[in-house]
């Protein structure tokens, strides 16, 4: 169902009192970025943080079910009883870090600014979905998806390189919020092609490029003799077998040439 929004934040907002600091509780009030945000496709979708519904009223329109996840118990039973008539929304007072997401075609959702990075490597590693949606922070962006070459360079942003295409789809003014934060914000698209899945266990992989980032202004052979069993002779072995210098530092390193050495030295281990 279509709504005013602004107004309809508002009224929640009297009825709910003040946004919670601790949950990041910024409500979107632009309907073109609302807009953005819920243009999927008539599959199965999975909400995150469905706060006080304002989004969750535009995805009902477009998915043919919708699970909306919140974790704060008043905004739960608000979302509730504001959506107890539709038969395809299903709302859930559960942890969204603890909940299965494997087997949402689409996943959607602004995400709390204090876990945005757990958030995005849970899709990235429990997830199924061909297409996420997700707004984030502006800096969190720059940080989370930097890519090689660029500062902030890390394993989630390689992780991503090799699981979807992520793609800007809109910024977003900190003055479409209510309350106002502090920084802006940004739609991210993640499309993800699993038909020919070069990492056969994301989760592994991710745990070796943590390894490999320990100390990130160590060199890559210290960190995999600091986060692995292997004597450093076997290391300096399969780095020199893959074209990797001792010296260099996990930065230096583009992300191909990590999943071949995470594949290479799968097979000593």
């Amino acid at each position: 169902m279509k709504i005013e929004v602004k107004s309809y934040v508002e009224q929640a907002l009297k009825l709910l009192g003040e946004p919670k600091k601790t949950l990041g509780q910024n409500y979107l009030i632009d309907e073109r970025c609302l807009l953005i945000l819920s243009d999927v496709e008539q599959k199965n979708t999975l909400e995150i943080g469905g706060g006080l519904g304002n989004l969750t009223h535009y995805l009902e329109m477009n998915a043919s079910s919708l699970d909306v996840v919140e974790l704060d118990k008043s905004s739960f039973n608000f979302l509730k009883e504001q959506f107890k008539d539709y038969v395809h929304v299903c709302v859930y007072n559960e942890n969204i870090l603890k909940f299965d997401i494997s087997e949402y075609e689409q996943i959607v959702g602004s995400l709390p600014y204090y876990i945005t990075s757990d958030i995005i490597v849970k899709i990235l590693i429990e997830g199924n979905c061909s297409l996420s949606h997700i707004m984030i922070q502006s800096d969190a962006y720059k940080r989370i998806f930097a890519p090689f070459g660029k500062e902030g360079y890390n394993p989630i942003s390689i992780l991503s390189a090799f699981l979807c295409d992520v793609k800007v789809l809109a910024y977003v003014s900190r003055n479409a919020f209510i309350p106002k934060p502090h920084v802006d914000s940004v739609i991210l698209s993640l499309t993800f092609n699993h038909d020919q899945p070069l990492i056969k266990n994301k989760n592994h992989f991710y745990k070796f490029l943590k390894k490999c980032f320990l100390h990130p202004r160590k060199t890559i052979l210290n960190n995999l003799i600091k986060g692995t069993s292997l004597e450093k002779e076997k290391i300096e072995s399969v780095l020199s077998q893959v074209g990797i210098q001792n010296n260099l530092r996990p930065e230096d390193i583009k992300p191909k040439s990590y999943l071949t050495l995470y594949e290479t030295l799968l097979k000593i281990s």
